[in-house]
């Protein structure tokens, strides 16, 4: 680097060592570019001549880079709030949109650490590093710069969001953004999918909870399987279409894997007459019981979350097995509230999801899926003797169409790609510390499974015999439920949740009578900037004490995520624009009376079912008083 570049340099990183020490570190130590030169445009600029195997390409103009930044930034989407620009080059196209936008976030993803380094050393970056709206994500890995990227903009979610290119940089790295641009959408689509489905169920999962309450906290924990089946291979068996070219094959493999099936599979496993070792289960809706209306379950443990529909737990002859989800912090805090953890299991858009993180926490290696389709393969939605079974025509409907493991193409629905998306950005996190096989011999093709038939893998992978239901049966004998002492800390956690829940009451009253008032005065046309101003201070204090309120954090935020990130998302950016003092005020007073509304309904809702899960906790500890009173028969 000569001293004037090294000058430019300095004066560069100064600034970013402000904002983000940890990249200004990895940049220090970053060389420039081999193949990357640096030229002088007809204009005087510089730019930049990448040189490839194939061709070279100009990052930028090389007769007026200037210029052709600006013609760039014009035809960026004007809409867009947020611009994630893959490329920072030499930062022309950038200062165009800082210089058309000044209010736009920009937010840059550059794949190449060396690439900042050229630039940082070419041009004086300093209008864009000073700016408050500017950021700069430098990651080599597609997968790891979607993942960074979907976790910023789910936090801007609601925002207006364009994804663009500096088009040397499209061709340059085409393989990369497709990869970026194809995960980031389905990160999205997953985390929308999520909302929807908290927001369909949040009140049958709060009520199911209520009602398995103290059949789930005297069940033993799924934990005490965790690694029990180190090294041993495992099978996921799901109710894709495609589960009848194997499913014969499972009666001899059964000593030699351990099997677990997701519970639409086990009628489709009844009529087969096999036995899995392990059912999983935890939807929370009616139809989850038509899969075990009428089934005996006698010798096959089935791990069930406590928001599963109640009638299952209740009617189930098998032995239970219970485990927390991750959606779901409120089930987490009373087993440490009770000293009875059970064991979390990361949930998914399907019950296989999960089961194949459970077979994960068992330490299965390797782990084989078999009727895994997640599509319609031979135009059918289930395997014969699944409930739901039954034919589709792909020219009717609106399917989505996704490769298969052949490399043709295969119909799927928007629900079975959202499970897909969710397996491979699970296999991608594995890292490789599991061999994940997919043995469904059909299907939509799942990145990061290597595709082998059943009777490959069983060939290859099992070959001694184990005894898995021995290994179970032992593992969860030495259980014991709760005492008195668990009961007692039981208690103390609702009577601090009534506390809470009492303050939190106290915060929508305040609330509401505050929004009615300033919403009053701003319809009248009456309301002055102190008014605005009072009320303003008062619904950031009162935001202060709710969002650190125990009952709030354990059950409102995720049941209604997606309103409350609505509600954050007008209040920091759309009332910025709003002049008029009276429009804005009723937008505000009307923002806040929706959440103290709507959460208040909310929380009432959850109360009243702790409330009798207290009643019933009353109820029993007087019944085991009176037994004791009695003696011994």
């Amino acid at each position: 680097m000569n001293p004037a570049a090294s000058l430019i340099y300095r004066k560069n990183a100064r600034l970013l060592q402000r904002y983000s020490p940890e990249l200004f570190r990895d940049l220090e130590k970053a060389s420039l570019p081999d193949n990357w030169q640096v030229i002088l445009s007809r204009s005087g600029e510089p730019t930049v001549i990448v040189i490839t195997p194939d061709q070279e390409f100009a990052l930028h103009s090389r007769y007026d880079p200037k210029r052709e930044g600006e013609t760039w930034a014009g035809s960026i989407n004007a809409d867009a709030e947020m611009l994630v620009i893959l490329g920072l080059g030499l930062g022309y196209h950038l200062e165009a949109l800082r210089q058309l936008y000044p209010r736009k976030t920009i937010l840059v993803l550059e794949p190449q650490l060396e690439a900042v380094k050229l630039a940082f050393a070419t041009r004086d970056m300093s209008s864009l590093l000073k700016s408050g709206q500017f950021y700069l994500l430098v990651v080599p890995d597609p997968g790891d710069a979607a993942a960074q990227l979907a976790a910023i903009l789910a936090e801007n979610a609601g925002k207006k969001i364009s994804l663009e290119a500096l088009p040397a940089y499209q061709k340059i790295y085409k393989e990369y953004w497709h990869h970026v641009c194809q995960e980031v959408t389905d990160r999205l689509r997953q985390r929308r999918v999520n909302w929807a489905t908290t927001e369909n169920f949040m009140y049958q999962w709060l009520l199911n909870y209520r009602r398995n309450f103290f059949s789930y906290v005297n069940a033993p924990g799924v934990n005490c399987l965790f690694d029990a089946f180190n090294g041993r291979p495992a099978i996921i068996v799901a109710a894709g279409p495609s589960l009848e070219k194997n499913i014969h094959l499972l009666p001899t493999l059964k000593e030699k894997a351990l099997i677990l099936a997701a519970g639409s599979a086990i009628r489709v496993l009844e009529k087969n007459g096999i036995k899995p070792h392990l059912l999983v289960s935890f939807d929370p809706g009616e139809a989850n019981y038509q899969h075990f209306a009428g089934f005996d379950g006698s010798g096959i443990p089935l791990v069930y979350a406590p928001v599963i529909f109640p009638r299952i737990i209740q009617e189930y002859w098998g032995p239970l097995l219970s485990c927390e989800l991750n959606v779901s912090p409120f089930i987490e805090w009373f087993d440490e509230k009770i000293g009875d953890k059970k064991g979390i299991l990361i949930s998914g858009p399907s019950v296989a999801n999960v089961c194949l993180d459970l077979a994960v926490k068992l330490g299965a290696n390797p782990i084989i899926l078999v009727g895994q389709d997640l599509a319609f393969t031979n135009n059918k939605t289930h395997a014969d003797g699944a409930r739901h079974q039954q034919s589709i025509d792909p020219e009717k409907g609106k399917y989505i169409w996704v490769e298969d493991i052949y490399g043709g193409k295969v119909p799927t629905t928007t629900a079975f790609y959202s499970m897909l998306v969710w397996f491979e950005q699970y296999l991608r996190a594995l890292e490789g510390k599991r061999l994940v096989i997919d043995a469904t011999e059909g299907g939509a093709r799942i990145r990061g499974t290597e595709v082998m038939p059943l009777r490959e893998a069983a060939e290859r992978y099992l070959e001694k015999e184990f005894a898995p239901e021995k290994i179970i049966a032992e593992r969860v004998a030495g259980y014991l439920p709760p005492g008195p002492e668990q009961m007692r800390r039981l208690q103390e956690a609702l009577d601090e949740l009534g506390a809470s829940r009492e303050e939190l009451g106290s915060c929508f009253e305040e609330g509401i009578k505050v929004a009615r008032s300033l919403l009053e005065k701003c319809q009248k046309r009456t309301v002055k900037p102190a008014n605005y101003e009072r009320a303003r201070r008062k619904f950031a204090s009162l935001d202060r004490r709710i969002t650190q309120n125990i009952f709030y954090r354990l059950f409102i935020i995720q049941g209604l995520a997606a309103r409350i990130d609505a509600i954050n998302r007008v209040l920091s950016e759309r009332l910025n624009e709003e002049r008029d003092l009276p429009a804005k005020g009723e937008k505000l007073a009307s923002l806040y009376l929706t959440f103290f509304t709507e959460v208040e309904r909310y929380a009432g809702y959850t109360g009243a079912l702790l409330k009798e899960i207290a009643a019933e906790l009353e109820e029993r500890e007087k019944g085991m008083a009176n037994v004791k009173a009695r003696g011994p028969a």
